[in-house]
């Protein structure tokens, strides 16, 4: 009886132990494991990182520094929210690299990259969380105007629109620019004996405003008032002052049209590919977009409706253009344009122009290019059917004083070798082009000469540049190029199709001739960028006269 008195005891003692210790250890390992890290983590982590965010928006001269704004960005990399994919880190992220570009010393479009990258992150990892989903489509509605109005743009690119520093309201952001421009060019028909001297001293203020209708639309305009002085020499020296009203762009912007990543864009808008080598321009047209991760396709029509100056203007343009996801760190892109209307004089034009654009950086301190072109259609009676291509790189010895760069680059436009029969083998570009893109400096530059810029026509053109990088703010490069005729025929028109020299070639000759160029840009600031080129032309045994040809160019631009 005892025994089992004491048996039962023990056994009840046991049972309370067990479970209680059972109890216990579950209750620990809840609190200890699962519960506290993540919220006292996220407590800690999301304190330090809040304070050091409001640290840096409180203080001006903080937030000029770029080194502080990362460090609050990493703040946020370290808690458990943005570890687990869950919560408002993301969020964060994506706002200070946004109002990092804005506030920052230094123009870095990057930012604006990196914001929206972090903002779709925060999209797809909160769907459950609504008040922070509508906070992040609020977000990147006012980033995505930005982002595409202040990437890949030159600081000094007349036809860029102004940044919109200012918001007036949620819905409404405007901003605006002060441009300032003086060109000089000398000889250009090759003669000393003639006074063709053209200088023209310009100013402009454009302003621009982004109005958001709803979550997916929004309306976007740019206009500007330029006024100018130009003095040209001829017999006589030749002065003439205007000063116009011109609307840059007027558009409306549907985002998400149909279903997501569709866009729909109608009204006056820019159109620009990777290198400017088949369009940089701005016309009047709807547009339909579609945008998924790095695949992109963009079907247009268009013309020019608002301020036609001649038939080419009002020719009808139906463009198809495709960036092609296939490499990480490098960018294909497919396109056709066909083009119909009349030339200048007249002629009845019906062009296709087919290519492929290839810009690519996946080996390191290298850039690299190609581009082949296409072109078959009609010119009135005349069948057309030429090729053309342009291929260079540049290599930049990123360690070494002042970062310098050496590029070199060769273009080929095909010529017609007999021009009395009814076939024009000779390529052309869409006449929309502009030949300007970046090789490693600030600016961008006339990639076929500052000067003579030719059309890909007819033409070989070498080129072998040199840059220097003394300071990320400052770039200097120095260009030159060498030009060749594929045929010279002296019995024909043998003018180049489109050219910045007004000397004709005699056909006597091939060699066109030699040009180089210095450009140097200067970020002052974020808001204020000089830049100057200077180009020296010396014809080649191609031209009757040797005299050569220069011009000078300053603008400045000064963001408000």
């Amino acid at each position: 009886m005892h025994n089992n008195h004491l048996i039962g005891h023990s056994f009840t003692n046991f049972s309370f132990t067990r479970g209680s210790c059972i109890f216990f250890l579950m209750f620990l390992f809840y609190r200890a494991v699962v519960f506290p890290p993540i919220a006292v983590a996220e407590t800690f982590n999301f304190s330090k990182a809040d304070e050091c965010r409001d640290r840096l928006l409180r203080d001006s001269d903080l937030k000029k520094k770029r080194q502080r704004w990362e460090r609050c960005i990493t703040r946020y990399k370290e808690t458990s929210s943005f570890k687990l994919r869950k919560g408002r880190a993301t969020y964060e992220i994506g706002r200070l690299y946004m109002v990092r570009y804005l506030s920052s010393d230094q123009f870095v479009a990057d930012d604006l990259v990196q914001a929206e990258k972090y903002f779709k992150l925060a999209i797809r990892q909160n769907k459950d969380d609504r008040s922070l989903l509508a906070k992040t489509r609020k977000q990147l509605n006012l980033l995505r105007p930005i982002l595409k109005l202040n990437t890949n743009l030159s600081p000094i690119d007349p036809e860029a629109s102004p940044a919109l520093t200012f918001e007036i309201t949620p819905r409404l952001s405007v901003g605006a620019k002060l441009n300032f421009g003086y060109r000089f060019r000398n000889n250009r028909d090759l003669r000393d004996a003639n006074n063709d001297d053209d200088q023209k001293v310009e100013v402009g203020l454009k302003f621009a405003g982004l109005y958001l209708l709803n979550r997916k639309v929004e309306l976007f305009g740019d206009v500007g008032i330029e006024g100018f002085e130009r003095r040209r020499g001829d017999k006589e020296i030749k002065t003439s002052r205007e000063a116009e009203i011109e609307l840059g762009k007027l558009y409306v912007l549907w985002n998400d049209f149909i279903f997501p990543s569709l866009g729909f864009q109608v009204g006056r808008q820019r159109f620009k590919d990777l290198r400017e080598w088949v369009y940089d321009e701005t016309l009047d047209a709807a547009k339909l977009f579609y945008e998924k991760g790095r695949f992109e396709l963009e079907i247009s029509a268009s013309t020019n409706l608002i301020d036609p100056e001649d038939l080419e203007d009002e020719i009808n343009n139906y463009i198809i253009y495709s960036v092609l996801p296939i490499f990480k760190k490098d960018k294909i892109a497919v396109y056709g344009v066909a083009r119909k209307g009349k030339t200048k004089k007249g002629v009845n034009l019906d062009l296709r122009f087919y290519g492929i654009e290839f810009q690519g950086k996946s080996i390191k301190n290298y850039r690299y290019w190609l581009q082949i072109g296409y072109v078959l259609g009609n010119e009135g009676d005349i069948i057309v059917n030429g090729i053309g291509f342009d291929l260079g790189w540049t290599y930049r010895i990123k360690k070494a004083l002042w970062r310098p760069n050496f590029t070199f680059g060769y273009g080929f436009g095909e010529g017609d070798k007999n021009p009395d029969d009814t076939v024009d083998r000779g390529f052309r570009q869409t006449g929309l082009q502009d030949n300007s893109a970046k090789f490693r400096g600030i600016s961008r530059i006339q990639y076929y000469g500052e000067l003579f810029d030719p059309e890909l026509s007819n033409i070989h053109v070498f080129t072998a540049g040199f840059g220097l990088r003394p300071v990320k703010i400052v770039s200097l490069d120095l260009v030159y190029h060498y030009y060749l005729q594929v045929w010279a025929l002296q019995e024909q028109d043998n003018d180049l199709r489109d050219s910045g020299i007004r000397a004709d070639p005699t056909g006597e000759s091939r060699d066109l001739g030699h040009e180089l160029d210095l450009v140097f840009e200067w970020k002052v600031t974020k808001n204020f960028r000089l830049g100057v080129t200077g180009g020296i032309f010396i014809p080649g045994n191609a031209y009757v006269e040797p005299d050569p040809a220069a011009m000078i160019e300053a603008k400045i631009r000064v963001q408000l």
